[in-house]
Parts: structure tokens; C-alpha cells; sequence
């Protein structure tokens, strides 16, 4: 009875101090859980940043090849039917007036 009674008073001593370190060691973990989600709150925060400015950049550029088809559709408008009068003149409109296939000379 004596051996039962003294081998349950040390597993109790183990227990205690197992629990004493698991409490010593919440608010550490507490403070790591909290970084985290501040850390995740700031990266969902760029990430929605990121969306806007790409949403943005998209309507933008679709607004801009519009025009650019509309100008490019009256031709006139836009000096493209005078394109081919920089011929040789390190002009970098190319052979089909659209600014492609021509290196200005210096711009590498």
C-alpha cells in the first residue's frame, strides 16, 4: 500500500510539473498565434492592394486598345497614313506603320 501510495505521489509530481510547463509556455504561444495573424491580416490587405491595382491596370489597358483600335480604324487620324515619310530616317515605325519590326539606330 505504501509503494502504491508513494508511486502515485510521483506520477502526481509529474504530472505538475508537465502542466506547470505547458502553462509557462501559452502566453509565448499566444504572442506567436497573434503575430500570425497580424501577419496574415497584412498579407490578405497587400493582396487585395495587388487585385485593385491589377483590376485597374487591366480596365486601363483595355480602355487604351480601344482608342488604339478606334485611331487605328480611321487611319488618318492618327498619322498613320504619313508613317511611311520617316522611311529612312531612323524612324522606328516599321513596314507596317504599326512601330514593329524597325530598331531605331543608337537603341541598343
Amino acid at each position: 500500500m505504501e509503494q502504491e501510495l508513494a508511486g502515485l505521489r510521483q506520477a502526481r509530481d509529474e504530472f505538475q510539473g508537465k502542466f506547470a510547463a505547458e502553462q509557462e509556455a501559452v502566453p509565448r504561444l499566444n504572442k506567436k498565434l497573434a503575430e500570425l495573424h497580424e501577419q496574415m491580416r497584412q498579407s490578405l490587405a497587400e493582396l487585395e492592394q495587388a487585385k485593385a491595382s491589377v483590376e485597374q491596370h487591366s480596365a486601363e489597358q483595355a480602355r487604351t486598345e480601344a482608342e488604339l483600335r478606334e485611331a487605328f480604324g480611321r487611319g488618318e487620324d492618327c498619322g498613320i497614313a504619313g508613317a511611311n515619310s520617316f522611311e529612312g530616317q531612323g524612324s522606328a515605325m516599321g513596314p507596317n506603320g504599326t512601330g514593329a519590326g524597325w530598331i531605331t539606330p543608337g537603341a541598343r
